[in-house]
Protein backbone atom coordinates (compact mmCIF):
# COMPACT_ATOMS: atom_id res chain seq x y z
CA UNK A 1 0.00 0.00 0.00
CA UNK A 2 1.13 3.44 -0.91
CA UNK A 3 2.12 5.68 2.01
CA UNK A 4 -0.36 8.23 1.28
CA UNK A 5 -2.97 5.63 0.91
CA UNK A 6 -1.86 4.34 4.51
CA UNK A 7 -2.03 7.31 6.07
CA UNK A 8 -5.82 8.24 4.38
CA UNK A 9 -6.94 4.94 5.93
CA UNK A 10 -5.34 5.87 9.48
CA UNK A 11 -6.99 9.42 9.17
CA UNK A 12 -10.17 7.85 8.21
CA UNK A 13 -10.53 5.27 10.95
CA UNK A 14 -9.69 7.86 13.72
CA UNK A 15 -12.37 10.39 12.50
CA UNK A 16 -14.72 7.78 12.82
CA UNK A 17 -13.85 6.89 16.02
CA UNK A 18 -14.69 10.99 16.82
CA UNK A 19 -18.16 10.78 15.69
CA UNK A 20 -19.33 10.43 18.97
CA UNK A 21 -22.67 8.57 19.99
CA UNK A 22 -25.44 8.96 17.68
CA UNK A 23 -27.96 8.10 19.80
CA UNK A 24 -26.82 10.14 22.97
CA UNK A 25 -29.18 11.86 25.50
CA UNK A 26 -28.15 14.80 27.41
CA UNK A 27 -27.61 14.85 30.99
CA UNK A 28 -29.71 18.21 31.13
CA UNK A 29 -32.48 16.26 29.36
CA UNK A 30 -32.47 13.21 31.55
CA UNK A 31 -34.39 13.21 35.27
CA UNK A 32 -33.14 10.32 37.47
CA UNK A 33 -35.28 8.21 39.62
CA UNK A 34 -33.92 7.53 43.08
CA UNK A 35 -37.08 5.95 44.30
CA UNK A 36 -39.73 3.22 43.11
CA UNK A 37 -42.84 3.07 44.90
CA UNK A 38 -45.20 0.56 43.41
CA UNK A 39 -48.85 0.08 45.15
CA UNK A 40 -51.76 -1.56 44.31
CA UNK A 41 -54.25 0.97 42.57
CA UNK A 42 -57.50 2.11 43.82
CA UNK A 43 -59.09 0.93 40.00
CA UNK A 44 -59.47 -3.07 39.95
CA UNK A 45 -57.25 -4.36 38.11
CA UNK A 46 -54.70 -1.52 37.80
CA UNK A 47 -51.41 -0.73 39.54
CA UNK A 48 -50.36 2.69 41.03
CA UNK A 49 -46.59 3.18 40.11
CA UNK A 50 -44.71 6.47 41.78
CA UNK A 51 -41.58 7.48 41.11
CA UNK A 52 -39.45 10.34 42.89
CA UNK A 53 -36.89 12.25 41.37
CA UNK A 54 -33.87 15.13 42.29
CA UNK A 55 -34.62 18.54 41.51
CA UNK A 56 -31.24 19.61 40.31
CA UNK A 57 -32.47 23.22 40.11
CA UNK A 58 -33.32 23.05 43.99
CA UNK A 59 -29.60 21.17 45.39
CA UNK A 60 -27.91 24.37 46.61
CA UNK A 61 -25.08 23.74 48.80
CA UNK A 62 -26.98 25.88 51.52
CA UNK A 63 -29.42 22.83 51.73
CA UNK A 64 -28.21 20.36 53.59
CA UNK A 65 -31.71 17.95 53.98
CA UNK A 66 -34.83 18.42 52.25
CA UNK A 67 -36.55 18.59 55.30
CA UNK A 68 -38.22 21.98 53.64
CA UNK A 69 -37.13 25.16 52.43
CA UNK A 70 -38.16 28.65 50.61
CA UNK A 71 -38.11 27.26 47.62
CA UNK A 72 -39.67 23.57 48.32
CA UNK A 73 -38.11 20.57 48.86
CA UNK A 74 -34.96 19.29 46.52
CA UNK A 75 -37.05 16.38 45.28
CA UNK A 76 -40.30 15.57 43.48
CA UNK A 77 -43.16 12.89 42.96
CA UNK A 78 -45.29 11.90 40.00
CA UNK A 79 -48.17 9.32 39.89
CA UNK A 80 -49.92 7.31 37.64
CA UNK A 81 -51.83 3.51 37.13
CA UNK A 82 -52.46 1.92 34.87
CA UNK A 83 -53.09 -2.35 34.18
CA UNK A 84 -49.85 -2.56 34.10
CA UNK A 85 -46.08 -1.52 35.03
CA UNK A 86 -44.59 -0.30 31.69
CA UNK A 87 -48.04 1.50 31.21
CA UNK A 88 -48.05 3.73 34.01
CA UNK A 89 -44.49 4.18 33.22
CA UNK A 90 -45.42 5.22 29.76
CA UNK A 91 -48.02 7.51 31.46
CA UNK A 92 -45.13 9.32 34.08
CA UNK A 93 -43.33 9.65 31.11
CA UNK A 94 -45.98 12.01 29.39
CA UNK A 95 -45.82 14.38 31.71
CA UNK A 96 -41.92 14.77 32.26
CA UNK A 97 -39.93 17.33 30.35
CA UNK A 98 -36.60 15.08 30.70
CA UNK A 99 -36.36 11.21 29.79
CA UNK A 100 -36.36 8.70 32.96
CA UNK A 101 -32.96 7.36 33.58
CA UNK A 102 -32.63 4.40 36.28
CA UNK A 103 -29.31 4.77 36.75
CA UNK A 104 -29.41 6.35 40.24
CA UNK A 105 -32.18 4.51 41.61
CA UNK A 106 -31.33 2.10 44.51
CA UNK A 107 -34.55 1.77 46.77
CA UNK A 108 -38.12 -0.09 45.33
CA UNK A 109 -40.74 -0.01 48.15
CA UNK A 110 -43.37 -2.31 47.57
CA UNK A 111 -47.07 -1.46 49.17
CA UNK A 112 -49.34 -4.44 51.63
CA UNK A 113 -51.41 -4.51 49.16
CA UNK A 114 -49.66 -5.44 46.49
CA UNK A 115 -47.22 -7.52 47.58
CA UNK A 116 -50.25 -10.09 48.90
CA UNK A 117 -51.77 -10.57 45.71
CA UNK A 118 -47.78 -11.33 44.16
CA UNK A 119 -44.34 -9.76 42.87
CA UNK A 120 -44.71 -11.55 39.90
CA UNK A 121 -45.47 -8.42 37.59
CA UNK A 122 -42.77 -6.34 39.43
CA UNK A 123 -40.20 -9.06 38.96
CA UNK A 124 -40.91 -9.75 34.88
CA UNK A 125 -40.57 -5.72 34.20
CA UNK A 126 -37.20 -5.21 36.52
CA UNK A 127 -36.22 -8.59 34.50
CA UNK A 128 -36.59 -7.15 31.04
CA UNK A 129 -34.97 -3.79 32.06
CA UNK A 130 -31.69 -3.80 31.10
CA UNK A 131 -30.95 -0.36 32.93
CA UNK A 132 -32.57 -1.42 36.38
CA UNK A 133 -29.77 -2.17 38.66
CA UNK A 134 -30.49 -5.66 40.05
CA UNK A 135 -28.49 -4.39 43.03
CA UNK A 136 -31.41 -2.08 44.29
CA UNK A 137 -33.00 -2.87 47.88
CA UNK A 138 -36.57 -3.90 48.07
CA UNK A 139 -38.35 -3.23 51.12
CA UNK A 140 -42.33 -3.45 51.98
CA UNK A 141 -44.49 -0.69 53.36
CA UNK A 142 -47.28 -2.33 56.01
CA UNK A 143 -49.72 0.82 54.00
CA UNK A 144 -49.57 2.62 50.70
CA UNK A 145 -45.86 2.64 49.52
CA UNK A 146 -46.10 6.14 48.34
CA UNK A 147 -46.71 7.44 51.83
CA UNK A 148 -43.80 6.77 52.79
CA UNK A 149 -42.58 9.76 50.25
CA UNK A 150 -44.24 12.15 53.01
CA UNK A 151 -41.73 11.38 55.68
CA UNK A 152 -39.48 14.10 56.94
CA UNK A 153 -35.70 13.34 55.46
CA UNK A 154 -34.22 14.94 58.15
CA UNK A 155 -30.39 13.66 57.87
CA UNK A 156 -30.46 13.18 54.03
CA UNK A 157 -32.09 15.29 50.88
CA UNK A 158 -34.84 13.12 50.03
CA UNK A 159 -37.13 10.23 51.46
CA UNK A 160 -35.67 7.83 48.95
CA UNK A 161 -31.87 8.30 50.21
CA UNK A 162 -33.12 8.02 54.12
CA UNK A 163 -34.52 4.42 52.95
CA UNK A 164 -31.35 3.64 51.41
CA UNK A 165 -29.40 4.46 54.01
CA UNK A 166 -31.90 2.31 56.07
CA UNK A 167 -30.54 -0.93 54.29
CA UNK A 168 -26.71 0.04 53.99
CA UNK A 169 -26.96 0.23 57.86
CA UNK A 170 -27.22 -4.05 57.41
CA UNK A 171 -29.54 -3.53 60.78
CA UNK A 172 -31.92 -6.03 59.33
CA UNK A 173 -32.18 -8.08 55.89
CA UNK A 174 -30.43 -6.32 52.97
CA UNK A 175 -32.84 -8.27 50.34
CA UNK A 176 -32.49 -6.96 46.80
CA UNK A 177 -33.71 -8.12 43.55
CA UNK A 178 -31.10 -10.13 42.22
CA UNK A 179 -32.34 -11.83 45.42
CA UNK A 180 -35.99 -11.77 44.30
CA UNK A 181 -35.17 -12.94 41.48
CA UNK A 182 -32.89 -15.82 42.20
CA UNK A 183 -35.46 -17.23 44.55
CA UNK A 184 -38.51 -16.67 41.96
CA UNK A 185 -36.58 -19.15 39.25
CA UNK A 186 -35.62 -21.39 41.54
CA UNK A 187 -39.19 -21.71 43.43
CA UNK A 188 -37.56 -20.76 46.47
CA UNK A 189 -39.45 -18.16 49.36
CA UNK A 190 -37.72 -15.31 51.11
CA UNK A 191 -37.96 -12.48 53.64
CA UNK A 192 -37.87 -8.69 52.77
CA UNK A 193 -37.34 -5.84 55.53
CA UNK A 194 -40.89 -4.21 56.58
CA UNK A 195 -41.56 -0.67 56.74
CA UNK A 196 -43.34 0.87 59.56
CA UNK A 197 -44.97 4.39 58.96
CA UNK A 198 -46.05 7.61 61.88
CA UNK A 199 -45.97 10.67 62.95
CA UNK A 200 -43.95 12.50 65.88
CA UNK A 201 -42.95 15.63 67.08
CA UNK A 202 -39.75 16.51 65.93
CA UNK A 203 -37.21 19.13 66.90
CA UNK A 204 -35.59 19.84 63.48
CA UNK A 205 -39.32 20.86 62.24
CA UNK A 206 -39.83 22.96 65.43
CA UNK A 207 -41.74 20.47 67.01
CA UNK A 208 -44.44 19.84 64.52
CA UNK A 209 -45.98 16.34 64.02
CA UNK A 210 -44.35 15.62 61.03
CA UNK A 211 -44.29 11.66 58.88
CA UNK A 212 -41.63 9.55 60.09
CA UNK A 213 -40.68 6.30 59.16
CA UNK A 214 -38.76 3.04 60.12
CA UNK A 215 -38.01 -0.50 59.79
CA UNK A 216 -40.14 -2.71 61.96
CA UNK A 217 -39.24 -6.58 61.00
CA UNK A 218 -39.90 -8.54 58.05
CA UNK A 219 -42.50 -9.83 55.87
CA UNK A 220 -42.22 -13.51 54.84
CA UNK A 221 -43.08 -14.55 51.37
CA UNK A 222 -44.18 -17.86 49.78
CA UNK A 223 -44.66 -17.96 45.66
CA UNK A 224 -43.41 -14.62 45.68
CA UNK A 225 -46.86 -13.50 47.73
CA UNK A 226 -46.88 -11.52 50.81
CA UNK A 227 -48.39 -14.48 53.67
CA UNK A 228 -47.39 -12.80 57.22
CA UNK A 229 -44.71 -10.85 59.39
CA UNK A 230 -42.51 -11.99 62.01
CA UNK A 231 -41.31 -9.19 64.55
CA UNK A 232 -37.69 -7.05 64.19
CA UNK A 233 -35.89 -9.19 66.88
CA UNK A 234 -36.87 -12.34 65.22
CA UNK A 235 -35.71 -10.44 61.69
CA UNK A 236 -32.55 -9.67 62.90
CA UNK A 237 -31.86 -13.43 63.76
CA UNK A 238 -32.82 -14.46 60.46
CA UNK A 239 -30.64 -11.83 59.07
CA UNK A 240 -27.60 -13.68 61.72
CA UNK A 241 -28.48 -16.70 59.72
CA UNK A 242 -28.29 -15.08 56.22
CA UNK A 243 -24.89 -13.25 57.79
CA UNK A 244 -26.43 -9.90 57.00
CA UNK A 245 -26.12 -7.92 60.32
CA UNK A 246 -23.31 -5.41 61.16
CA UNK A 247 -22.60 -4.76 64.23
CA UNK A 248 -25.60 -5.63 65.80
CA UNK A 249 -26.71 -4.78 69.34
CA UNK A 250 -28.41 -6.72 71.71
CA UNK A 251 -30.21 -6.03 75.22
CA UNK A 252 -30.73 -9.34 77.11
CA UNK A 253 -32.25 -10.01 80.74
CA UNK A 254 -29.87 -11.80 82.82
CA UNK A 255 -29.96 -13.60 86.25
CA UNK A 256 -33.26 -15.02 88.16
CA UNK A 257 -34.76 -13.92 91.25
CA UNK A 258 -33.31 -11.03 93.18
CA UNK A 259 -30.50 -11.27 91.19
CA UNK A 260 -32.30 -10.29 88.30
CA UNK A 261 -30.71 -7.74 86.13
CA UNK A 262 -29.45 -7.05 81.82
CA UNK A 263 -26.58 -6.49 79.97
CA UNK A 264 -26.49 -4.61 76.62
CA UNK A 265 -23.87 -5.64 73.97
CA UNK A 266 -22.66 -5.06 70.05
CA UNK A 267 -20.97 -8.09 68.06
CA UNK A 268 -17.89 -7.33 66.25
CA UNK A 269 -18.18 -10.83 64.58
CA UNK A 270 -21.32 -12.62 63.23
CA UNK A 271 -21.22 -16.14 61.86
CA UNK A 272 -23.79 -18.82 61.70
CA UNK A 273 -23.87 -22.38 60.20
CA UNK A 274 -26.60 -24.67 58.86
CA UNK A 275 -26.42 -28.51 58.60
CA UNK A 276 -29.12 -30.82 57.94
CA UNK A 277 -29.66 -34.03 59.33
CA UNK A 278 -31.52 -36.55 57.35
CA UNK A 279 -33.43 -38.79 59.05
CA UNK A 280 -36.54 -41.71 57.90
CA UNK A 281 -39.18 -39.45 57.51
CA UNK A 282 -37.79 -35.95 58.98
CA UNK A 283 -34.96 -33.30 58.38
CA UNK A 284 -33.49 -32.00 61.05
CA UNK A 285 -31.26 -28.60 60.94
CA UNK A 286 -28.57 -27.92 63.05
CA UNK A 287 -27.98 -24.43 63.52
CA UNK A 288 -25.05 -23.18 65.35
CA UNK A 289 -24.55 -19.17 65.75
CA UNK A 290 -21.60 -17.61 67.06
CA UNK A 291 -20.65 -14.22 67.86
CA UNK A 292 -17.98 -12.29 69.29
CA UNK A 293 -19.55 -9.16 71.26
CA UNK A 294 -18.24 -5.88 73.56
CA UNK A 295 -19.70 -5.21 76.73
CA UNK A 296 -21.95 -2.00 76.44
CA UNK A 297 -23.92 -2.10 79.55
CA UNK A 298 -24.07 -4.67 82.96
CA UNK A 299 -26.94 -3.76 85.20
CA UNK A 300 -26.44 -6.18 87.40
CA UNK A 301 -24.81 -6.53 90.59
CA UNK A 302 -22.14 -9.27 90.26
CA UNK A 303 -18.41 -8.86 88.44
CA UNK A 304 -19.45 -9.70 84.93
CA UNK A 305 -15.45 -9.75 85.08
CA UNK A 306 -15.08 -12.86 87.06
CA UNK A 307 -15.50 -16.13 85.00
CA UNK A 308 -18.41 -17.91 86.63
CA UNK A 309 -20.34 -14.74 86.24
CA UNK A 310 -18.71 -13.94 82.75
CA UNK A 311 -19.90 -17.34 81.02
CA UNK A 312 -23.30 -17.94 82.63
CA UNK A 313 -23.72 -14.15 81.12
CA UNK A 314 -22.44 -15.51 77.82
CA UNK A 315 -24.90 -18.51 78.44
CA UNK A 316 -27.58 -16.65 78.76
CA UNK A 317 -26.96 -14.35 75.73
CA UNK A 318 -26.73 -17.49 73.66
CA UNK A 319 -30.03 -18.91 74.52
CA UNK A 320 -31.85 -15.34 74.30
CA UNK A 321 -30.65 -15.58 70.83
CA UNK A 322 -31.11 -19.10 70.12
CA UNK A 323 -35.02 -18.53 71.38
CA UNK A 324 -35.49 -15.57 69.29
CA UNK A 325 -34.55 -17.45 65.97
CA UNK A 326 -36.50 -20.74 67.27
CA UNK A 327 -39.38 -18.16 67.27
CA UNK A 328 -38.71 -16.96 64.25
CA UNK A 329 -38.33 -20.39 62.10
CA UNK A 330 -41.21 -21.56 64.23
CA UNK A 331 -43.48 -18.42 62.57
CA UNK A 332 -42.12 -19.40 59.26
CA UNK A 333 -43.11 -22.83 59.51
CA UNK A 334 -46.57 -22.24 60.42
CA UNK A 335 -46.94 -19.79 57.24
CA UNK A 336 -45.44 -22.50 55.50
CA UNK A 337 -42.69 -20.17 54.03
CA UNK A 338 -39.31 -21.02 53.91
CA UNK A 339 -38.03 -17.59 54.45
CA UNK A 340 -34.00 -19.12 55.01
CA UNK A 341 -34.30 -21.03 51.52
CA UNK A 342 -33.17 -24.10 53.75
CA UNK A 343 -34.58 -26.11 50.95
CA UNK A 344 -31.06 -25.16 49.28
CA UNK A 345 -29.05 -27.22 51.84
CA UNK A 346 -31.08 -30.43 51.35
CA UNK A 347 -30.29 -30.06 47.03
CA UNK A 348 -27.18 -29.59 47.42
CA UNK A 349 -26.16 -32.46 49.46
CA UNK A 350 -29.16 -35.01 48.66
CA UNK A 351 -30.44 -33.89 45.00
CA UNK A 352 -31.98 -37.43 44.72
CA UNK A 353 -33.85 -37.05 47.42
CA UNK A 354 -34.63 -33.27 46.58
CA UNK A 355 -36.43 -33.95 43.59
CA UNK A 356 -39.07 -35.97 45.53
CA UNK A 357 -39.28 -33.15 47.90
CA UNK A 358 -39.25 -30.46 45.57
CA UNK A 359 -42.91 -30.23 44.53
CA UNK A 360 -44.12 -30.82 48.04
CA UNK A 361 -41.27 -28.87 50.08
CA UNK A 362 -43.38 -26.35 51.58
CA UNK A 363 -46.14 -28.65 52.92
CA UNK A 364 -43.22 -30.85 53.78
CA UNK A 365 -40.90 -28.23 55.60
CA UNK A 366 -43.80 -26.77 57.70
CA UNK A 367 -44.87 -30.30 59.07
CA UNK A 368 -41.78 -32.62 58.75
CA UNK A 369 -38.63 -30.27 59.70
CA UNK A 370 -37.39 -29.62 63.28
CA UNK A 371 -34.55 -27.69 64.69
CA UNK A 372 -31.62 -27.87 66.80
CA UNK A 373 -30.26 -24.46 67.86
CA UNK A 374 -26.95 -23.36 69.59
CA UNK A 375 -25.41 -20.32 69.97
CA UNK A 376 -21.83 -19.79 71.24
CA UNK A 377 -21.49 -16.18 72.68
CA UNK A 378 -17.66 -14.86 73.84
CA UNK A 379 -17.52 -11.18 75.39
CA UNK A 380 -13.83 -10.49 73.92
CA UNK A 381 -14.60 -7.06 75.66
CA UNK A 382 -15.65 -4.98 78.86
CA UNK A 383 -14.92 -1.75 77.32
CA UNK A 384 -13.42 1.03 79.48
CA UNK A 385 -15.07 -0.12 82.78
CA UNK A 386 -14.59 -3.48 84.42
CA UNK A 387 -16.73 -2.65 87.54
CA UNK A 388 -20.75 -1.79 87.12
CA UNK A 389 -22.45 1.36 88.63
CA UNK A 390 -24.25 -0.82 90.95
CA UNK A 391 -21.44 -2.43 92.46
CA UNK A 392 -20.05 0.68 93.21
CA UNK A 393 -22.66 1.86 95.43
Amino acid sequence: MRPIWRTFTIWTAVCTLLTGCWSKVEINDRTFVSGFFVDRSDVPGEVELTITTALPNRLTSGQQSGGGSEKGTPYASVTKSAKTLPFALQRIQADLTRKISWGLTRIVVVGRDYAEQGLDDLLEWVNREPTFHLRTYILIAEGKAKDIIRLTPVYERSPSEVLREFANQHMLLNTNLRDLLDASYSGRDFAITALTFGSFPMVSEQNRVSPWAGTNGAALFRNDKLIGFVAAEEARMLAWVKSWLRAPVFSVPVGDGKDKGSVSVMFSMTRASVVPVFQARSIRFRIKLYGEAMLLNADMKEDITKPPTLHSTERQIGQYLADHLRHALAQTQKLGSDALQLGAYVEWQRPKQWEQLQKEWRAYYKSNVDFDIEADVVIKSFGSETTSVQRKR
